[in-house]
Formats: C-alpha cells, structure tokens, sequence
C-alpha cells in the first residue's frame, strides 16, 4: 500500500524469514496473497478475494520509522460510512485513497435493498459520522515477478477452461475474475492502526450544525478519552 512519504531503511532482496512468511499469510487472513478485482467500481474493490498467490520466496522489505500518519474523515450518509469502512478494511489504505471520492450510494446492491425497506433513507437524513484512523507502519514488502507463483487452486480452475468452450468458457473466466480477482498485490505495508470513530444519529435539521461541532469538538480532543 503507498504511503504519504515515510524515512525507510531498506533491504536488499532476500529470502522470507519464517516469522516474516507467517505474517504474509496471517495479517488481515492472507489479505496480501490475495486478488483484487480492478473494474473501478468500490463495491469490486471491497469484496474479498480468495488466495492468487503463494507466499514468495523472496521479497524485498524496507522497515519504517514508525512516522504516524493520520486519517479524519466525516460522513453524513450511514450507507456512505459503511462502504468506506468496508473498502478501507478489505481493500487497503492505497485502495481506499484511489476510490473513495468514488463512492456513490447508489452504486451499490445493498443501497437498493435498504432503499426499498426505507431504512436507508430514513436513517441518512438524521445521520453524521467522523473517523480518526491512525496508521503506523513497521515494514514494507515488495514481491518482483519472477518470484511470484499462481496458488495451486487458480491454477486447477484455469486448467478447466482447457476443456470447454464458448459461452461455458466464458463462465468459467467469469467465476475465475469473481473468486480470485485480476491483479495480485506486489507491494504490502504492515503495521499499526488505531479507529476512533463518533457519530450522531436522530437528529433534526435544526440541530444539525450544532451536532457537527460536537462531533468534530469530540474528536479532535483527547479529554474526552483519557481524562
């Protein structure tokens, strides 16, 4: 995941250590092993994807200073807060500063579903949210080409389309792209990260503004947590 710019030390090409191997296949459930789908839609984006790659047997790592970063973000749709969390946490930082001034209500399924129950209108009209997330990287790892290696169950299903053709073929490249996406991470930053989150709900439009700053007032101060 790119990084606003951060003092790194880095690690000339080398094999992954056990300790190291264990974390590209445990941190976030093997989220760096795994596909995302690029179609520029969020809701592609933020869907999980099952393991593309085999852990590399090499890589380069750069380790960080642990420079912390800050994210604020305000939100006055429920949906809306919910899609970002969704892509931030299944996609990644770098995935989520790409397409979260993409994110349309309406663009996804589930706002369709909500919106005929009337809940998610209902519930964005007296809505309002902000996020503080704290990133702390450690280390970054970079995977090159030549060391990267389909996992043995992309490969069973991409055999199968030696066997058909036509429309099936085309299902099965289809069920291909759904279950492991398009393109495979090759840069991975571990670390750190805290979430404060404060909203405020079933207000009315008369309160509105003065519900904002005691959000943002809630936020921005550390009284109200450690005092």
């Amino acid at each position: 995941m790119p990084l606003p710019h951060q003092n790194e030390h880095a690690i000339d090409l080398i094999e992954s250590p056990e300790t190291w191997t264990e974390v590209l296949e445990d941190s976030s459930d093997g989220l760096a092993l795994q596909g995302i789908f690029l179609t520029g839609k969020p809701e592609d984006l933020s869907k999980r994807r099952l393991q593309m790659i085999n852990v590399p047997n090499k890589c380069r790592w750069s380790y960080h200073e642990n420079e912390a970063f800050d994210l604020f973000k305000f939100f006055d749709s429920h949906t809306q807060e919910q899609m970002a969390a969704k892509l931030i946490e299944n996609g990644g930082y770098s995935i989520y500063q790409e397409m979260v001034a993409d994110l349309d209500v309406a663009s996804f399924p589930s706002y369709y579903e909500d919106l005929r129950s009337g809940s998610t209108k209902e519930e964005d009209m007296s809505y309002m949210c902000e996020w503080k997330r704290c990133f702390i990287p450690v280390a970054t790892c970079t995977f090159t080409w030549h060391n990267l290696f389909l996992s043995s169950t992309v490969i069973t299903d991409l055999k199968k389309l030696e066997s058909l053709i036509g429309e099936e073929q085309n299902k099965q490249c289809k069920t291909i792209l759904e279950k492991y996406g398009s393109h495979a991470n090759t840069t991975c930053t571990f670390g750190g990260a805290t979430w404060m989150k404060v909203e405020s709900t079933q207000f009315s439009e008369e309160e509105k503004e003065m519900q904002r700053q005691l959000v943002e007032e809630i936020i921005d101060g550390e009284d109200y947590f450690f005092a």
